[in-house]
């Protein structure tokens, strides 16, 4: 795949050199980190390559937990990936995008900013802990309301289906927008393009 990858790189690139037009990569999940290796094999091949943004979702390139790493290191082994997560030099802006509560993702300090999709949530864990540990009527309900805080299918889709989550024990609707707000204005430039994910 990688091979691949980036023979395709360079040749969307050749295609739209002449044209003024930016090329981005926008990578999900293994992608991001099928997309590292990549570009860093394109930065030795052809340093005149320039991928302006460089976009990654939900990247488990630097692990957040245990079982993540231990998968990681064989992985990258296996497929001779690269090893150090660094930012390949034909990439002109990485924007990474990841969420605590996605197993698979973190933040990846080789990336010029991280966005943490999660974030906005962190201060309803300690009233659902807070109902576990005292409130013998809604302890169950809480619980359930955790697992659901803590869901990482649904937080690893986030980056592109958003988050949404019903919490009875505490009457409370959680949406959380990530892809319209956050990381579609990274792929498109909404003052040039008129597309409805771009208007208010």
């Amino acid at each position: 795949t990688v091979p691949q990858l980036q023979a395709m790189i360079t040749e969307v690139y050749d295609t739209y050199k002449g044209s003024g037009r930016p090329v981005y990569i926008l990578a999900d999940s293994w992608g991001a980190v099928l997309s590292h290796t990549a570009l860093h094999r394109v930065g030795r091949a052809r340093p005149d390559v320039m991928i302006e943004k460089f976009i990654t979702a939900g990247s488990p390139l630097v692990p957040g937990n245990i079982v993540t790493k231990l998968f990681m290191r064989f992985e990258v082994l296996k497929g001779r990936l690269q090893r150090r997560v660094t930012k390949p030099r034909v990439v002109g802006t990485w924007r990474n995008f990841w969420a605590a509560r996605d197993a698979y993702s973190n933040a990846i300090p080789a990336a010029d900013s991280n966005y943490q999709a999660d974030a906005k949530v962190e201060n309803l864990e300690p009233l659902l802990l807070q109902l576990i540990r005292h409130n013998g009527l809604l302890r169950k309900q809480a619980g359930r309301d955790l697992f659901k805080m803590r869901d990482i299918k649904a937080w690893h889709g986030s980056y592109f289906f958003d988050y949404q989550a019903s919490l009875q024990s505490i009457s409370k609707e959680i949406a959380v927008a990530v892809f319209k707000p956050e990381l579609a204005p990274q792929v498109i430039h909404c003052d040039e393009s008129p597309v409805p994910m771009c208007l208010p």
